[in-house]
């Protein structure tokens, strides 16, 4: 419950250190609250279909990466101005969580361990302090300015608009973002 909740402010160094420093034998879970106070967002897939999605979205784009069990991945990236003002998006396979709006978002980060029992970790060269977190992929951006259902949201990539034709072609690979 919420008793056993313990919240500890990013500054607080010598708390962290202790949780989870050599010799800690805690157990804790890490939380991080995604969007403009942390200035990242988390790009998530856990199926054959999202993994294809988000390699033809990100290519060869090195940002710091993380597994939470056998399906799932997780990929950070910069918040940025102008990203749909919604707490988390489904599209395409991919769960966009961006802690935009009033709800925020948050994901858990390695090295916690997953409900299933699994061990976050972070993919081997990509995770924190190894790559830098990269800005929001051009292509992501396409493909959000092209989501009908992202149509009501006030956001200033709808003016990057491009046909659905267009962004079919991009995701059968048969087309380059441009």
């Amino acid at each position: 419950g919420l008793d056993k909740q313990r919240i500890v402010k990013r500054d607080d160094l010598d708390k962290i250190e202790e949780w989870f420093g050599p010799g800690s034998t805690n157990n804790y879970n890490i939380g991080v609250q995604l969007g403009p106070r942390s200035k990242i967002i988390d790009v998530e897939y856990d199926s054959v279909e999202g993994q294809q999605v988000a390699a033809k979205l990100f290519g060869e784009v090195y940002t710091p990466t993380y597994s939470s069990g056998n399906r799932s991945a997780h990929r950070l990236f910069l918040w940025q101005e102008g990203l749909p003002q919604t707490a988390v998006i489904k599209t395409n396979n991919l769960e966009l969580r961006l802690g935009g709006g009033n709800m925020g978002a948050q994901s858990v980060f390695p090295p916690s361990i997953h409900p299933s029992g699994s061990v976050y970790q972070w993919v081997p060269g990509l995770g924190l302090g190894e790559v830098d977190i990269q800005p929001v992929p051009e292509s992501l951006l396409i493909m959000l300015a092209n989501d009908p259902a992202l149509e009501s949201l006030d956001t200033p990539l709808l003016a990057r608009r491009r046909s659905s034709e267009h962004w079919d072609r991009i995701i059968a690979g048969k087309s380059k973002v441009v």
